[in-house]
């Protein structure tokens, strides 16, 4: 076992003291993920998926934040020039008759709100 994973575990449902989180912090952000490191993080990752319960713990967490201009441009960069997911997905005619009466539900309340 490594030092970081020592530490790592070491802390692992523990309440730290601020100081006791400062240090961490410091010490975590100093670290650099090699290419070989970032693979096995990414083939551990690859399939998993979120329980509803963590999805919605992920969303209350980051509702309300607001994303700097800066950061939104990154992810439009990032997006420029790659496909929809649902490029090519064929909808039944009951499908498509939701979407279109959730859009028209949404301009509506568009328009209420301007």
């Amino acid at each position: 076992m490594t030092s970081s994973n020592h530490t790592r575990l070491h802390h692992l449902g523990r309440i730290c003291s601020k100081e006791t989180k400062e240090k961490l912090s410091k010490f975590n952000k100093d670290k650099v993920l090699t290419d070989e490191t970032k693979a096995k993080i990414a083939a551990y990752r690859t399939g998993q998926t979120l329980s509803d319960e963590a999805k919605a713990k992920v969303s209350k967490a980051r509702k309300g934040k607001k994303l700097s201009d800066e950061h939104k441009a990154k992810l439009s960069e990032a997006k420029k020039g790659k496909t929809s997911n649902r490029k090519g997905a064929i909808l039944s005619d009951e499908t498509k008759a939701k979407l279109s009466e959730a859009t028209k539900k949404q301009w509506a309340m568009k328009r209420l709100i301007e």
